[in-house]
């Protein structure tokens, strides 16, 4: 199975919106949208405030955005299943050398869409990635979290999360902190697994993945919140 790398070592891998939207909505950016928040919103955010996650006794699930609001393609065959009773960990990863930093739902959805475009196009049979968190907080459905990943040779039994954007270059921004702090303790009270297995793509393989800003993170401040925030 094909294994995640920094994908966008030779410049922007990005599908034009002319060929997004004419794949996804068929009609208008509108149909997009309205797909993605159920016709209530047009410019979705994490319905959770800035800042530390409002955490109640059963870390309940964020807001995520289907697959369908971003324009996903569907897998090329019948992915197999996760073995649960292997996956003890979230691996934490980031979309590549570029620095992407805008928070603009459009653009932000055309750049999950042209993650999975190329994956796909270089032999991947879905995305990546089970979820995907862009610089507004938002998070995405990536591949089906009840099947094997492609993120992380070895453990692709373990959940994959990537943030858009190049985490040696940028900083995390306060809206991604809350989100993760929310997605991993949701995932983590689900699947049982320890609140402190929080891990970087290169804490299992040779790569600048996630990038150190967010290595940082992932094996520092959040296992230090987890551990508090999940009872």
């Amino acid at each position: 199975m094909k294994d995640d790398k920094d994908f966008e070592k030779n410049g922007s891998s990005d599908v034009s919106r002319r060929d997004f939207f004419g794949k996804v909505a068929k009609t208008t950016v509108a149909g997009v949208l309205m797909a993605a928040t159920g016709g209530i919103l047009t410019n979705p955010k994490i319905a959770i405030a800035d800042g530390n996650y409002s955490w109640s006794s059963n870390n309940p699930k964020p807001i995520i955005l289907s697959r369908s609001a971003w324009g996903a393609t569907p897998p090329k065959t019948t992915l197999p299943a996760r073995n649960t009773s292997n996956s003890y960990n979230l691996i934490f990863h980031h979309s590549g050398s570029l620095v992407f930093q805008l928070t603009d739902f459009q653009a932000c959805i055309l750049k999950v869409n042209s993650i999975q475009s190329q994956q796909m196009s270089s032999g991947w049979d879905d995305i990546a990635y089970h979820y995907l968190i862009d610089p507004a907080g938002r998070i995405y459905d990536g591949r089906d979290p009840s099947k094997l990943g492609g993120h992380c040779t070895g453990k692709n039994d373990d959940i994959g999360i990537c943030l858009l954007g190049n985490y040696d270059s940028q900083s995390l921004t306060s809206a991604q902190i809350t989100a993760i702090q929310a997605l991993s303790a949701w995932r983590i009270r689900i699947q049982g697994i320890w609140k402190t297995n929080t891990f970087g793509h290169k804490d299992f393989l040779s790569t600048e993945c996630p990038g150190e800003n967010l290595e940082s993170y992932v094996t520092n401040s959040l296992r230090t919140y987890l551990s508090s925030a999940i009872y």
